[in-house]
């Protein structure tokens, strides 16, 4: 966390420096230590932290619209769309905290042992999180080998009964109503969704999940109902202080190759026409077989696009 601009007040006759990432001292700290710090002098640091949690969650909600809107305008699949935000806060005399501004691409620049030590281990998670799915290197005489990969898995389309489901839960205006339900009937974009989260949360390393959380209900009311938001409320719910039953329904749901249960729509339609590659060219039946090479081909000659 820094308060002021570190570019600026460096070149400050007054500004002490600091390289130490285990030292209190100067005028650059590491949050861990500024915490410790906190708590040596007799702050409820437990309160405080869930006070600069609940300052983010709001500063999401304040542009959660506009996200999604350009999420679901721009985004060809779920696997290439993250962000890391650099949030600036103040604390008053109180210890109240104040947002000051939210950085959409904060320095990862290090220009000292501190920073390094931050830095470093906080870009390697987030590649991690981010969980890029990248192709293999084909030789070119494979160029034309079927895909190296599952593409039901990048399968943002919903069947008929998903869309049903959507609409039933999106509507529903007590939590109570969905809580269970919702876990009782689980779909292949339910699992795909779940699973994705899943696989993000065993490599978190030192980053903490602050939303969706089996608390982070209370702040539903202050956003868009959407199915997604309530899907991650009844799975933290019930899953939260269990994660490793959670994780066994999904690996029998995959299993019974549940997550491979996909729309397949119409490459014909002004819509499948459209859509990306990756939503429409290659885009698998229902029946969760393995897509023939012949129509991965005579879709991409549709669309004018190869198969990668």
């Amino acid at each position: 966390m820094h308060l002021t601009n570190y570019s600026i007040n460096k070149l400050s006759s007054q500004y002490t420096a600091n390289e130490d990432a285990n030292a209190c001292q100067g005028h650059k700290w590491t949050l861990s230590k500024f915490m410790e710090y906190m708590q040596g002098i007799g702050v409820d640091t437990k309160a405080l932290w869930k006070n600069f949690q609940s300052l983010v969650v709001k500063t999401m909600i304040a542009c959660e619209a506009p996200i999604v809107k350009l999420c679901e305008e721009n985004m060809s699949n779920r696997y290439n769309c993250y962000e890391l935000f650099g949030v600036d806060v103040l604390l008053d005399d109180n210890l109240k905290p104040w947002l000051l501004e939210v950085n959409i691409s904060p320095s990862l620049h290090s220009a000292s042992p501190l920073d390094a030590h931050v830095k470093g281990p906080m870009v390697q998670t987030l590649f991690n999180m981010a969980q890029f799915h990248l192709p293999q290197r084909l030789a070119m005489q494979c160029r034309n080998c079927p895909p190296c990969y599952e593409p039901k898995l990048y399968s943002t389309n919903l069947t008929k009964k998903e869309r049903s489901k959507h609409t039933k839960y999106a509507q529903m205006g007590n939590r109570e109503d969905y809580l269970e339900a919702m876990l009782k009937d689980i779909t292949g974009d339910d699992v795909r969704q779940l699973t994705r989260a899943e696989d993000e949360f065993v490599v978190k390393g030192r980053f903490e999940k602050i939303f969706p959380t089996s608390q982070s209900f209370k702040y539903l009311n202050f956003m868009e109902p959407r199915y997604y938001n309530r899907l991650f409320d009844a799975w933290e719910t019930k899953y939260e202080n269990n994660r490793k039953e959670g994780i066994a329904l999904l690996q029998s749901l995959c299993a019974k190759k549940v997550h491979l249960k996909v729309a397949s729509p119409n490459p014909f339609s002004e819509s499948g026409q459209n859509m990306k590659h990756s939503e429409a060219s290659i885009q698998p039946s229902t029946e969760g077989q393995s897509y023939p090479l012949e129509e991965i081909l005579r879709q991409a000659s549709i669309t004018n696009e190869v198969p990668h």
